[in-house]
């Protein structure tokens, strides 16, 4: 598991996120848009070229 972003001291990782879009109700085949400031949920822990 790769930490992704970090805010007050938690680390949040790919499991954290996908944990929140199934809370959300997503579903496979659903659109999601991402906003291009996403740096702005935290400090981002991996590389630019790991990130992408």
């Amino acid at each position: 598991m790769k930490y992704l972003l970090e805010f007050e001291n938690k680390k949040y990782s790919t499991y954290d996120f996908i944990e929140t879009f199934y809370k959300l109700g997503l579903q496979k085949g659903d659109t999601l848009c991402v906003h291009t400031e996403l740096f702005n949920f935290g400090f981002p822990l991996l590389s630019r070229n790991e990130f992408l």
